[in-house]
């Protein structure tokens, strides 16, 4: 079972109201489960998008593969 740990997220009020429009017509039955699944996604993204800039790069010749 996955470790869940409380946190408290200071949202600004713009992003509340996008939170709170996304949850009404999601099938997450708490701001809690969504929150999570939407940071989730995009962290992953961030991630990936961050491996393939710097794939790019090393080929490009930016950056050598070794990161220096």
């Amino acid at each position: 079972m996955t470790e869940l740990r409380p946190i408290f997220l200071r949202l600004r009020p713009e992003t509340f109201e996008a939170l709170k429009a996304e949850k009404d017509v999601s099938a997450h039955r708490s701001y809690s489960s969504l929150a999570d699944e939407l940071l989730t996604k995009q962290l992953e993204s961030n991630r990936r998008h961050r491996l393939m800039q710097r794939e790019m790069d090393i080929t490009a010749g930016r950056i050598a593969a070794d990161g220096e």
